[in-house]
């Protein structure tokens, strides 16, 4: 299946991507997905706007806990000041970028819904290395999200959610500001 999207935000945000992907076998859970795609952002709060175009390529399959996937990301990123007063640190980070990535995401989802479910829970996790297949950004990343949804009523749902990360740079650099956790 082939899908081309864009979507434009409220400033200066875009993005698009183009993406193929194709089943493996009959179930949808286990498919090889190749994605190529540009986006820009603007974080106001941090005076800097990113550009990145890449590709990605992935492959999820179902394991014995959980859907499993690996994937292997190259961005070419260009990180620009948005003003004149924007901090001495994320003006020196200003400039290109070459990350390539490879990444295992683990999920475990007993949810009713995607989207507003009432009831189950999701618990990911996703290590991300940086810079061993190439790139100028090295670093160790990894993430752990957990969702409770619990109905308490007929209308009435109880939810928590937590999300946290841990991040280490491998090349005895600081982290860049466009790998960091906001």
């Amino acid at each position: 299946m082939l899908s081309l999207e864009y979507s434009r935000g409220t400033r200066q945000s875009t993005g698009y991507n183009l993406t193929f992907f194709k089943p493996v076998s009959n179930e949808l859970t286990r498919r090889l997905t190749v994605r190529g795609f540009k986006s820009s952002a603007e974080y106001l709060l941090s005076s800097f706007r990113e550009t990145g175009r890449g590709a990605v390529v992935d492959y999820m399959f179902p394991g014995p806990l959980g859907l499993q996937t690996f994937s292997w990301e190259g961005i070419w990123r260009e990180i620009d000041c948005l003003t004149r007063t924007a901090s001495f640190p994320v003006r020196e980070q200003c400039g290109h970028s070459l990350k390539s990535s490879v990444k295992h995401i683990f999920a475990r989802d007993t949810r009713d819904e995607e989207f507003y479910p009432s009831r189950g829970y999701l618990f990911k996790l996703v290590q991300e290395f940086a810079g061993y297949t190439g790139g100028d950004v090295k670093f160790v990343k990894g993430e752990a999200e957990i969702q409770l949804n619990q109905r308490l009523f007929s209308d009435i749902v109880f939810s928590c959610h937590l999300q946290g990360g841990l991040m280490k740079s491998m090349s005895g650099d600081s982290v860049r500001i466009n790998d960091r956790f906001f």
